[in-house]
């Protein structure tokens, strides 16, 4: 593959660009800049996997790969919860020396961590499918 762009398609802008068989930052949005990378060696086996490090809720919203030698385009959703709200732990200050009170039973919501979960594990998923549709849209024309 000569070409791969990944796009945030509400901001309109490039996330990462592979041309000529490198990477190309000229377009490239600044805030992905140093933290957006593609493993270039598993382009040939159609691993389009996108890795951002130093995620943050900015980084949520929608993005699509383009492929346009094989005029293929995915899309995939992220959703960055904030480090706060992932590792919600119930604290009890407490100066006295007695036993620890009795915790209250917790509400069965526990709808946004959940939620944070499937929305990651939706993500991996849609990033996965992406790279074996690419996959096996290669080895059809090679065969």
């Amino acid at each position: 593959m000569k070409t791969v762009d990944w796009r945030r398609v509400d901001l309109g802008g490039v996330v990462y660009s592979y041309r000529h068989r490198k990477q190309n930052q000229h377009d490239q949005m600044l805030q992905y800049r140093n933290r957006a990378t593609l493993n270039h060696g598993d382009l040939t086996r159609g691993n389009l996997s996108l890795h951002i490090s130093s995620v943050d809720p900015s980084d949520s919203g929608p993005y699509r790969c383009f492929v346009p030698k094989m005029d293929l385009i995915c899309f995939a959703n992220l959703t960055v919860v904030p480090k706060d709200q992932q590792n919600r732990t119930k604290r009890h200050d407490s100066s006295t020396t007695g036993p620890p009170p009795e915790e209250e039973p917790e509400s069965e919501d526990h709808g946004g961590n959940r939620e944070a979960v499937r929305a990651a594990v939706i993500s991996t998923v849609v990033f996965l499918l992406c790279g074996l549709v690419v996959f096996l849209v290669l080895r059809s024309r090679a065969e």
